[in-house]
């Protein structure tokens, strides 16, 4: 049976999908189409029938755990299997490999914060027969976290801030923590290595949603690609003078046509390319003008018309920039469009939200927001969002209807009835909200 309106419940009653209060109502709200959720995915580490690249290096690794990391139960298994399923990826693309030698203890006193963290890892000495430091912390993240706050490291450097992901995860979904934690590692090192912040999905982006399980988050952008293999080779233990003049010479070049991803993060770019004229003795190339900033409604409109076109990624790219410095803009409401169309639902509730802060009365976007709130599992912010809806629109059937369902859901079966006796005193012939009142329990 084809999806139906994800508010539509009558497709859901005839497909026979309400087998039970409990578990029929939840699908509706949850999953759109009455269905049930769908399987987890398979893990994005499997490699496949990938051909390994060329070994180039092996890096050796100590591992410095702090004392609330510690305290996570099987730690140093867990460490291990990161770090060595992190080396998997990165020899397969790159040739480096990553050889844990020992994982010691290390004292980040009162910091929380990813730079601070940074700071006090790199301030310790590292020993001679280490390449890469990793220090790992169970310092509690920030709510909600860019990539940088959960793995940071410096260009050239030696050492890896990899902050522990459990917070974000139930304690049942241990696959989905593993692949988490070693996509933020492979983020690490590739700012070691080269690798440069995109602004769109892959490995090095820093807005994208490690908890979906994207296969989009494992893609390397083709320049970053092109920049880790032509720094593979370096010797990190030999400080400053370490980038020889043909690699920043290389690199340089690397980035002449700089892509899109890349161009729009232009002041790390514009830092990287000047470092890459000195090393290699030359002058700084003048930087080519970039381009005029669209407008909340130039982006939109061109957004919609890639959304038009089916190119949800390429929408997000135009409007997702421009709604993060103007959320009042018609550019929000299309990054949250394009969000929801290319799968990355936390993006599009937060678009959402930024454009119902300006624009309240948007009856599509809001009742949008409550089935991803919905989805999430966040049924009290359905609730809270459905009900404001339903108390200036109170005819709104649609609205009442799901309204109902997210009580349900919460256990206030009272009144969810209410809700759905109001639909027929309103329409006493709503097939949809009788069967429900029916299947509420007495």
């Amino acid at each position: 049976m084809p999806c139906v309106d994800p508010f539509s419940y009558h497709a859901a009653v005839r497909s026979g999908a309400l087998f039970s209060i409990a578990v029929g109502l939840a699908g509706l709200l949850a999953g759109g189409c009455g269905a049930p959720r769908p399987a987890p995915r398979p893990s994005p580490l499997d490699l496949g029938d990938a051909r390994p690249a060329p070994r180039v290096q092996r890096l050796r690794v100590l591992v410095r755990v702090d004392d609330r990391y510690r305290a996570v139960p099987g730690h140093r298994d867990r460490i291990g299997e990161v770090v060595d399923s992190a080396s998997d990826q990165l020899a397969a693309r790159f040739g480096l490999h990553l050889d844990l030698v020992r994982i010691d203890t290390w004292a980040p006193g009162a910091a929380t914060e990813a730079p601070p963290l940074l700071d006090a890892l790199e301030a310790l000495p590292v020993p001679d027969d280490v390449d890469l430091v990793i220090g790992v912390s169970a310092a509690p993240p920030p709510r909600r976290a860019r990539m940088d706050d959960l793995a940071r490291a410096r260009y050239l450097g030696r050492s890896v801030l990899l902050r522990s992901l459990t917070p974000y995860f139930s304690p049942a979904a241990r696959r989905a923590l593993h692949d988490a934690e070693v996509l933020a590692l492979m983020h690490g090192v590739g700012r070691v290595f080269g690798a440069l912040p995109t602004c769109g999905t892959g490995v090095m982006s820093d807005r994208l949603d490690f908890r979906r399980g994207d296969p989009t988050a494992w893609r390397w952008h083709p320049t970053n690609l092109a920049l880790v293999r032509l720094h593979a080779a370096l010797d990190l233990r030999r400080g400053a003078t370490r980038l020889p003049p043909d690699v920043a010479r290389r690199a340089a070049a690397t980035l002449e046509a700089a892509p899109a991803p890349l161009r729009s993060c232009g002041e790390r770019v514009t830092r990287r390319r000047a470092l890459w004229a000195e090393v290699a003795g030359g002058e700084q190339p003048e930087p080519a003008a970039p381009p005029a900033a669209p407008t909340g409604s130039d982006a939109a409109v061109a957004g919609r018309a890639a959304l038009t076109a089916g190119d949800a990624a390429g929408a997000l790219a135009l409007c997702e920039p421009v709604a993060a410095r103007h959320p009042a803009s018609e550019a929000a409401r299309c990054a949250a469009e394009a969000a929801e169309a290319a799968g990355d639902e936390a993006l599009a509730v937060r678009y959402w939200r930024a454009h119902l802060a300006h624009h309240p009365d948007d009856e599509d976007a809001l009742l949008r927001l409550a089935r991803l709130v919905g989805r999430a599992g966040d049924d009290g912010a359905a609730r809270a969002l459905l009900a404001a809806f339903v108390e200036t629109h109170p005819d709104h059937l649609r609205a009442r209807l799901n309204l109902g369902v997210a009580l349900a859901r919460l256990g206030d079966y009272a009144g969810a009835r209410r809700q759905w006796q109001a639909i027929l005193d309103r329409a006493p012939e709503h097939a949809d909200a009788r069967q429900l009142i029916e299947q509420l329990p007495r």
